[in-house]
């Protein structure tokens, strides 16, 4: 799936531009009403590979191996616009039905399942030179602005897409070893934090149970920028310098939750 921050631009403006054409010049637009959502659910993580310096001589690929899921959690507080539209006669359709905006806080982390991102060191960028073992394990936490718009409603069921911008909070550790069988010293690096603007994308379905509460189901892509690991650290047990690791992070989640209107 291609997708990019740029995209997420675009949605999150032709939302709010809907929005703001429904609030401005519909008479027929409802109440606003006052929602809360939790979810639960799992991220897969995309990093891919990358590469950092040991020294001025050596220079190290890492090769990614296993990239297990992550647990996240999300919590989220809005308003949703309903618009006055009635459902088609024949089909019992009805479109367009409402939009959402709402402030969001998603959170997840590697150590929520006791794993992390493993995977091969090449020294010297030569893939026959596989002697040691490299881990990354990740926290995130994240704080968006979302528009979602309610593309269909049948009975007690209703199809979304969403869009949001915000702010993201990362913090990268990363240590190796050697491989059994070889005799050599490993890295344990300083923990890397960073701040950023982060990204995201998706779709979901929602099913009614009660007057004010509904059941969802989520995915969600989100653009994460780049982060890296840290520059320091300890190599052979003395404090060491190494130009750090890059990677683009991205991550694709499905959720389950609940959302209801007090």
């Amino acid at each position: 799936m291609v997708f990019s921050l740029k995209h997420a631009g675009i949605a999150v403006v032709f939302l709010g531009s809907f929005s703001f054409y429904s609030l401005v010049f519909s008479s027929s637009l409802g109440k606003a009403k006052l929602e809360f959502t939790g979810e639960l659910g799992v991220n897969h993580l995309q990093l891919g590979n990358s590469s950092y310096q040991i020294t001025e001589t050596e220079t190290d690929n890492l090769h990614q191996t296993h990239n297990p899921v992550v647990g996240q959690f999300s919590l989220g507080v809005g308003y949703f616009f309903p618009f006055s539209r009635t459902a088609s006669p024949a089909t019992q359709w009805q479109w367009f039905s409402g939009l959402r905006a709402a402030l969001n806080l998603h959170y997840f982390d590697h150590d929520f399942f006791n794993n992390e991102i493993r995977g091969q060191i090449e020294q010297y960028q030569d893939p026959t030179m596989n002697n040691y073992l490299y881990g990354i394990s990740i926290a995130n936490a994240r704080l968006m602005f979302n528009v979602a718009l309610t593309l269909a409603t049948l009975k007690k069921f209703s199809l979304f897409v969403s869009g949001g911008i915000g702010s993201t909070w990362t913090k990268l550790r990363y240590d190796d070893e050697p491989v059994l069988g070889v005799e050599a010293g490993a890295l344990s690096l300083s923990s890397y934090k960073k701040t950023g603007f982060a990204a995201e994308g998706g779709v979901g379905i929602a099913y009614q149970i009660k007057e004010n509460t509904h059941l969802l189901l989520q995915y969600l892509y989100a653009d994460l920028g780049t982060v890296r690991t840290a520059n320091t650290g300890i190599l052979d047990g003395e404090f060491a310098v190494i130009g750090p690791a890059r990677f683009h992070l991205r991550s694709q989640g499905i959720s389950l939750g609940i959302r209801i209107n007090p």
